[in-house]
Protein backbone atom coordinates (compact mmCIF):
# COMPACT_ATOMS: atom_id res chain seq x y z
CA UNK A 1 0.00 0.00 0.00
CA UNK A 2 1.43 3.80 -0.90
CA UNK A 3 0.27 6.22 0.29
CA UNK A 4 -0.28 7.89 -3.16
CA UNK A 5 -3.79 6.01 -3.10
CA UNK A 6 -4.74 7.22 0.24
CA UNK A 7 -7.45 10.11 0.71
CA UNK A 8 -8.69 11.64 3.99
CA UNK A 9 -11.21 9.76 6.23
CA UNK A 10 -14.08 11.99 7.61
CA UNK A 11 -12.05 12.48 10.81
CA UNK A 12 -13.75 13.38 13.76
CA UNK A 13 -10.72 15.64 15.81
CA UNK A 14 -12.37 14.94 19.54
CA UNK A 15 -10.35 15.33 22.77
CA UNK A 16 -9.00 12.02 23.07
CA UNK A 17 -7.24 12.80 19.69
CA UNK A 18 -5.78 16.11 20.88
CA UNK A 19 -4.94 14.11 24.20
CA UNK A 20 -3.05 11.94 22.85
CA UNK A 21 -1.95 13.85 19.75
CA UNK A 22 -3.09 11.65 17.10
CA UNK A 23 -3.05 13.07 13.53
CA UNK A 24 -6.11 12.68 10.85
CA UNK A 25 -6.68 9.04 9.67
CA UNK A 26 -5.70 8.74 6.08
CA UNK A 27 -6.87 5.53 4.25
CA UNK A 28 -9.80 3.92 2.07
CA UNK A 29 -12.29 1.15 3.42
CA UNK A 30 -9.56 -1.11 3.66
CA UNK A 31 -6.86 0.36 5.04
CA UNK A 32 -6.06 3.33 7.93
CA UNK A 33 -2.96 5.02 8.46
CA UNK A 34 -1.87 7.61 10.75
CA UNK A 35 0.95 9.05 13.45
CA UNK A 36 0.69 9.86 17.25
CA UNK A 37 3.36 12.24 19.03
CA UNK A 38 5.34 10.28 21.40
CA UNK A 39 6.49 11.87 24.67
CA UNK A 40 6.61 11.98 28.65
CA UNK A 41 2.70 12.20 28.35
CA UNK A 42 2.02 8.99 27.53
CA UNK A 43 3.56 7.30 30.71
CA UNK A 44 3.26 6.34 34.28
CA UNK A 45 4.61 8.12 37.25
CA UNK A 46 7.73 5.77 37.01
CA UNK A 47 8.14 7.16 33.46
CA UNK A 48 7.23 3.83 31.77
CA UNK A 49 4.57 3.81 29.08
CA UNK A 50 1.19 3.84 29.71
CA UNK A 51 -0.50 0.42 28.53
CA UNK A 52 -3.05 1.66 26.55
CA UNK A 53 -1.11 4.28 25.18
CA UNK A 54 -1.36 3.60 21.82
CA UNK A 55 -5.64 3.02 22.13
CA UNK A 56 -6.87 6.02 21.03
CA UNK A 57 -4.80 5.54 17.71
CA UNK A 58 -5.27 1.92 17.23
CA UNK A 59 -8.97 2.93 17.46
CA UNK A 60 -9.05 5.35 15.01
CA UNK A 61 -6.80 3.44 12.16
CA UNK A 62 -9.00 0.28 12.68
CA UNK A 63 -12.32 1.98 12.85
CA UNK A 64 -12.24 4.82 10.03
CA UNK A 65 -11.83 2.83 7.35
CA UNK A 66 -14.80 0.26 8.94
CA UNK A 67 -16.86 3.50 8.81
CA UNK A 68 -16.27 4.27 5.42
CA UNK A 69 -17.96 1.11 4.16
CA UNK A 70 -21.01 1.77 6.24
CA UNK A 71 -24.50 3.17 5.39
CA UNK A 72 -24.99 6.95 5.69
CA UNK A 73 -26.23 7.70 8.86
CA UNK A 74 -24.44 5.00 10.91
CA UNK A 75 -21.45 5.04 13.05
CA UNK A 76 -19.48 2.09 14.46
CA UNK A 77 -18.66 1.29 18.10
CA UNK A 78 -15.59 -0.59 19.54
CA UNK A 79 -16.51 -2.83 21.53
CA UNK A 80 -13.10 -5.30 21.78
CA UNK A 81 -9.65 -3.83 21.01
CA UNK A 82 -6.86 -6.34 21.16
CA UNK A 83 -3.02 -5.34 20.26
Amino acid sequence: MTTDNLQALPFISAGAEALFRVDPVIGDATHGKSRMQTGPWLSDERGLPCRGALGVLMDDVTGYPIAARIPAGHWSVTTELHL
